[in-house]
């Protein structure tokens, strides 16, 4: 089934349990600031900050100046339980710096913290739980008037005629470049409400500054001019979606391709070609795209790209421009209102780097999200150690971080098994149930176990090694299957129109 774009959110909206917000703020904007704060005290309050193996050099570093220029972003913000767990960590930076509460409760809305939804009533809510937060800290703040910075897709101009004269005229330039850059990207913004975040613009670097330095000259002005009213929104998502910032952090929606409408489909598969097959792995690559050099982007999202075959040359081209710094293996149950073990789910922080080792958890034993929180702090000291750049020798590229280095080594050096001998399926009868029955289905005299030799059994049952789950004792050999008159009847069984079914092939 299609989604509608106006069911978009509806559909895609799943609440992140508050430990795992806890983890991807702290290793995300809490791990650059204490990068810059070598003598910091908030170490010791981050319960869910993940320390590296190794001092990381400075050269390794996201330098940032001042804490005011670092930005965060959340692309698919929902009712801002992401923004508000960052507004205190960056309330307790601040602190540390010595900023006044009301110094530092501005600055976090309007320098440091952006959210973005599809929903303009998660937009209002979000905005409305950073305005409490802010007034917690400082009780006269709403006399500041000032908002925090959360966009939504309404306010969008219409494309008519005489846009481009209009915008030549608002933004002070002739310069056909820079008008015919906001022409394409008013065109693209007639699909907000369906693409969202996802919304690639081609604009330069020129045509963001003079957006940005005309919106700051009418800002003096008081009132805004009403046709410079008009394009705000536009600009706003504009300057947002192109600029850099030192973290993403983000649940984003899960929809995959099936349930995409044609527009939304269209696009993904002209944008993202490696990412395509669902909306949360697309909104990594939107992360990747948003975060300076040395950043950090930190998700909840599907397992999917870790390990499905449809994401090997994604995985590749993520070994070679990312690195994997923590890495929570969740399994299924992150979730209460996800149920079964459907979704497989995966949170981590990446970094925009190249590849070293990253550590990485496995919580999946855990049945459910209270269970992964408290296994996460009994092994938060015993990670599983593993480079994204191994995964070019393993098979499919996948993150098997859980191997250990001789067979990791293996891997690197040894030469695959299915490069010297042909590995296939043995013995496929077409309809298990009409030859194949454990062994306590048949009398035991009727079972031939000593047979060596196929044409040479005494009797109609032979046993079959099927395979099965891990055992610790004893392996599965629980069946037997008909081999009466050296298997005539199986080697010749077909269907109903004459279609030979059976295969028993490396027959001794």
């Amino acid at each position: 089934m299609c989604i509608r774009d106006r069911d978009i959110p509806a559909a895609t909206q799943i609440f992140t349990p508050n430990w795992i917000v806890k983890y991807m703020v702290q290793n995300t904007i809490g791990r650059i600031y204490l990068d810059n704060n070598l003598y910091s005290s908030l170490a010791e309050q981050m319960k869910y900050l993940v320390e590296p193996s190794e001092p990381t050099p400075q050269e390794a570093k996201l330098v940032i100046s001042d804490i005011e220029t670092m930005k965060m972003i959340d692309p698919a913000c929902g009712s801002g339980h992401i923004l508000i767990e960052a507004f205190g960590l960056f309330y307790q930076m601040y602190q540390e710096e010595g900023y006044s509460r009301r110094q530092a409760v501005e600055a976090i809305l309007t320098k440091n913290l952006l959210g973005i939804d599809l929903d303009t009533r998660a937009k209002q809510l979000a905005m409305f739980a950073l305005l409490m937060a802010a007034c917690k800290k400082d009780t006269y703040f709403l006399e500041a008037n000032t908002l925090p910075r959360v966009l939504d897709m309404s306010g969008i101009p219409v494309l008519y005629d005489r846009m481009k004269n209009d915008l030549s005229d608002i933004l002070l330039t002739k310069d056909n470049k820079v008008l015919n850059e906001l022409m394409d990207a008013m065109k693209l913004l007639q699909q907000a409400d369906n693409l969202g975040s996802i919304m690639k613009f081609d604009i330069s670097e020129v045509t963001r500054e003079i957006i940005v330095r005309r919106l700051a000259e009418y800002k003096t002005m008081g009132e805004m001019p009403i046709m410079i009213r008009n394009f705000l929104s536009a600009f706003r998502l504009i300057l947002a979606l192109t600029d850099k910032y030192a973290a993403v952090i983000a649940n984003p929606p899960y929809m995959g391709k099936s349930n995409m409408n044609m527009e939304l489909k269209e696009y993904t598969i002209a944008n993202y070609p490696l990412t395509k097959f669902d909306l949360c792995t697309i909104f990594m690559d939107i992360a990747l795209s948003l975060i300076k050099n040395k950043g950090y982007f930190a998700m909840i999202n599907q397992s999917s790209w870790a390990n499905k075959s449809s994401y090997n040359t994604y995985r590749l081209w993520l070994k070679n421009n990312a690195n994997i710094a923590t890495y929570l293996d969740l399994g299924s149950g992150t979730f209460d209102e996800l149920n079964g073990e459907v979704v497989q789910s995966l949170c981590f922080s990446i970094m925009k780097t190249e590849a070293t080792d990253g550590l990485y958890f496995n919580l999946s034993s855990a049945s459910s999200s209270d269970a992964k929180n408290e296994l996460f702090h009994s092994v938060k000291d015993q990670p599983y150690i593993f480079s994204l750049d191994s995964i070019s020798k393993i098979p499919d590229y996948k993150i098997c971080y859980w191997i250990s280095k001789a067979t990791l080594s293996a891997f690197l050096s040894g030469t695959a098994i299915n490069q010297k001998y042909p590995v296939k399926k043995g013995l496929a009868t077409g309809n298990d149930n009409l030859f194949l029955r454990l062994w306590f289905e048949v009398a035991n005299k009727k079972i031939d176990y000593k047979c060596d030799k196929l044409e040479k059994q005494l009797n109609r049952w032979i046993p079959l090694c099927k395979g099965g789950g891990y055992r610790k004792w004893y392996g599965n050999i629980e069946y037997v299957i008909d081999w009466k008159n050296n298997g005539q009847q199986l080697k010749s069984y077909r269907d109903e129109n004459g279609k030979l079914m059976s295969r028993p092939q490396n027959l001794p």
